[in-house]
């Protein structure tokens, strides 16, 4: 961990993260960890779709720290819906643990932004898992 990266009040250590966008997506990055990547598509709604999301040497904590603090720089405070598309194809082992990785670290974000989930949701797309979560907003 770099000596930038902070503990915050939560307990949720954060990461300095790189942005890139190009026309179909945004990026995000840290330089203390290279394997680490979130790409979120556009365009923006409510609905939001991560394409990518690879741990790297991040924790589940972490890494919900980082998709939060993703999800904030891009203005996009009260998702209603965040879909992780593409975790790989059906009845593969990883496909099962990496989605297993993905409902701890979403688990994580909703206790740090104060929010609930009122529905998660497998999808089957040409052979490949997507994971759906829903949110309660509370205005």
């Amino acid at each position: 961990m770099s000596p930038t990266d902070k503990h915050r009040l939560t307990g949720f250590e954060s990461l300095t993260l790189n942005r890139r966008s190009d026309e179909l997506s945004e990026q995000f990055s840290t330089p203390s960890d290279p394997r680490f990547w979130i790409r979120i598509e556009l365009p923006l709604s409510s609905r939001v779709l991560v394409t990518d999301l690879l741990f790297g040497e991040q924790d589940e904590y972490v890494i919900a720290s980082a998709l939060s603090q993703a999800l904030t720089v891009l203005g996009v405070s009260k998702p209603t819906e965040i879909v992780f598309s593409n975790l790989g194809p059906v009845g593969d082992g990883k496909t099962t643990e990496d989605a297993q990785k993905v409902e701890r670290v979403v688990e994580a974000m909703v206790m740090q932004r104060r929010r609930f989930i009122i529905g998660r949701d497998y999808e089957i797309v040409r052979d490949k898992v997507d994971l759906v979560f829903r949110f309660k907003i509370f205005e």
